[in-house]
């Protein structure tokens, strides 16, 4: 199984994602970010509300 990124914690939109805020879990569905990917995540605005444990995709973030 692949691993990909999702929220330590529950976020609401428009909140900044920051490293604390991202662990590196399985699995990891499609289209979710991958830990390598991790730089697509940090310090970008989160566009959705979502869930501690939620997956992040490109989708649910956007620069500052």
């Amino acid at each position: 199984q692949q691993r990909c990124l999702r929220l330590k914690r529950d976020m609401q939109a428009g909140e900044i994602l920051r490293d604390s805020d991202i662990e590196v879990l399985r699995p990891a569905p499609a289209d979710a970010l991958r830990p390598y990917q991790r730089a697509l995540a940090i310090d970008k605005r989160l566009k959705t509300d979502k869930q501690a444990g939620d997956a992040i995709y490109p989708a649910d973030v956007e620069d500052l």
